[in-house]
């Protein structure tokens, strides 16, 4: 992997020795803004280099739209600081969460010079943005975690399931899972989940007993899975796989043992286990769920804590390391930085927040995972992220 390293480091290219981040936190100087080399630009400007690059936020949006925007502006931010703030030349663009205020904030950003646009957030406005970069051969990195937005020059950079549900199930299936049954929403990204939860037993050699949709609400969730349980009862499963989130997961966990109180059952989720509500409920004790390793975040976190005032929401280290990777590329890939062969290297990029990830020229990401058990004291991690990817073609 190209290691994502702070400006302090020495190594260069592929599969380098770079030391991480510096442990203490940058001083967090005014933003000079425009840079003589480059066009003039319109918004907020990060950096003082001579490579453009266009950050695209639902600034203004409501709710959780304007909270992610402010994350992320404060995470490249941080990661230019600690890295190199004279690499790139960072303009932060309003799409106010909408598709015209997205494609609006595509064409400025392409007329400015920008080279690569970093977002949008939301899935609805990637493929406005995408149908004015692409014939100009600007990439995208967007923040959405939709897999279905994502094509050639369109990378979705923000945690799909599928890497991790791959994982989990491949874990399990290396330590004695072999007979599963899933219960999944009934919904689109309950359909997500079924493919890649079909093809992930499959390549770990198990089989599938029984998969069951469920809607919110009238009970159902609960039915559904007292089903599972009494397939678990007659011996037909050994491992049931829920990813939905943590206010559901536990209700689902607790009618299956419910309904076989008697079986030996393994529990697997998503990355949506990631969460506090997980590790309250004892009925998850000794279940299995991916998740990025936790230090590289809680790392960045603190510096973060340190340098604004406030914790990071939990995605805002997609930023950090997507502002990482450009400053990268844009160090030892010369006027290559941005092309296809260089973003979709098969040794992949190693964050400082989120760890590995891969992009591929389909617009998909891997990355690379850790398996953690839930414990009442909070994860514990079982199986760390491989420290490579295995390898594949583009």
């Amino acid at each position: 992997m190209v290691l994502l390293q702070g400006c302090t480091s020495t190594g260069t290219g592929l599969g380098a020795d770079i030391n991480p981040a510096p442990a203490t936190t940058p001083t967090l100087q005014a933003e000079t803004g425009q840079s003589a080399s480059l066009r003039p630009a319109n918004g907020r400007i990060l950096g003082t280099g001579p490579v453009r690059v266009a950050m695209l936020l639902p600034q203004s949006a409501d709710g959780f739209g304007a909270l992610a925007a402010e994350n992320f502006i404060n995470s490249a931010s941080l990661a230019l600081r600690e890295f190199d703030s004279n690499t790139v030349n960072i303009v932060v663009k309003d799409t106010g969460g909408t598709e015209t205020g997205a494609a609006n904030a595509a064409r400025e950003a392409l007329a400015e010079g920008a080279e690569v646009i970093l977002g949008p957030v939301f899935s609805k406005n990637v493929q406005q943005v995408a149908a004015i970069a692409r014939p100009a051969g600007v990439p995208v990195i967007t923040f959405s975690n939709s897999t279905d937005v994502g094509t050639r020059g369109v990378y979705v950079f923000g945690f799909t399931p599928e890497p991790g549900i791959d994982r989990v199930v491949r874990y399990a299936g290396s330590t004695g899972s072999r007979s599963f049954a899933a219960l999944l929403p009934n919904n689109a990204f309950g359909t997500l989940t079924e493919a890649s939860f079909r093809e992930s037993v499959n390549r770990a050699g198990g089989r599938i007993a029984s998969i069951l949709r469920y809607d919110y609400g009238n009970g159902e969730p609960a039915a559904r899975a007292a089903e599972v349980g009494a397939v678990a009862a007659s011996g037909q499963i050994d491992t049931v796989f829920i990813p939905d989130a943590g206010d559901v997961a536990p209700q689902l966990v607790s009618a299956v043992k419910q309904a076989a109180p008697a079986a030996a059952l393994r529990f697997i989720g998503s990355g949506q286990w990631d969460d506090p509500r997980i590790f309250r409920d004892p009925a998850l004790t000794g279940s299995l769920y991916p998740a990025p390793e936790r230090e590289g975040y809680n790392q960045f976190a603190q510096r973060y804590n340190a340098a604004f005032g406030k914790p990071p929401i939990r995605l805002a280290g997609l930023g950090y390391d997507a502002a990482s990777l450009v400053i990268i590329l844009t160090q030892n890939f010369g006027a290559a930085r941005f092309s296809e062969d260089t973003l979709t290297s098969t040794s992949g990029f190693k964050g400082l927040v989120d760890g590995g990830f891969r992009l591929d020229s389909s617009g998909r990401v891997s990355r690379a995972l850790a398996v953690y058990e839930v414990t009442a004291s909070g994860p514990r991690a079982v199986s760390p992220a491989p420290a490579v990817f295995a390898p594949t073609t583009n």
